[in-house]
């Protein structure tokens, strides 16, 4: 599998997340996309970069396809828009989301990362908020 890692200013590809993956071909082939936002501290990039590898690859795993995951995760872009849905929720944690586990698995590596690189995760958590253009909140 061919794995391609593109940073980019801003929240990626419009959504409101720091990262996200897709594979350019159906039924999870071709190479692996990972799309993240630019963040000022090397710890903070390797916790996102680390959390869509995780994610991405329990879905290849299990067959969860990215048109499976946009689907979802476009409801829930819709429902931040219209004021139905917590913009501080994360959509990966809601039971419904066809790649749960795998976000579960990737927001583990997260706070591995940071806590183990003694970076602070307030300060994580409101550079996050600050890309996705959310108010700042404190999940500790």
């Amino acid at each position: 599998m061919k794995i391609k890692i593109e940073r980019t200013d801003g929240a990626p590809n419009g959504w409101v997340t720091v990262g996200t993956w897709r594979f350019d071909a159906p039924h999870n082939k071709g190479t692996l996309h990972l799309v993240v936002a630019k963040l000022p501290k090397w710890q903070y990039s390797l916790a996102v970069i680390g959390h869509e590898l995780i994610e991405s690859l329990y879905c290849w795993l299990f067959a969860i396809t990215t048109k499976e995951c946009d689907a979802f995760d476009l409801r829930c872009e819709k429902e931040f828009l219209l004021g139905a849905r917590d913009p501080h929720s994360e959509p990966g944690f809601d039971s419904a989301a066809p790649y749960r586990i795998g976000h579960v698995m990737g927001s583990w590596w997260e706070r591995i990362v940071i806590h183990g690189t003694l970076a602070s995760w307030r300060k994580y958590d409101e550079e996050c908020n600050r890309v996705m253009g959310i108010s700042n909140s404190i999940k500790e």
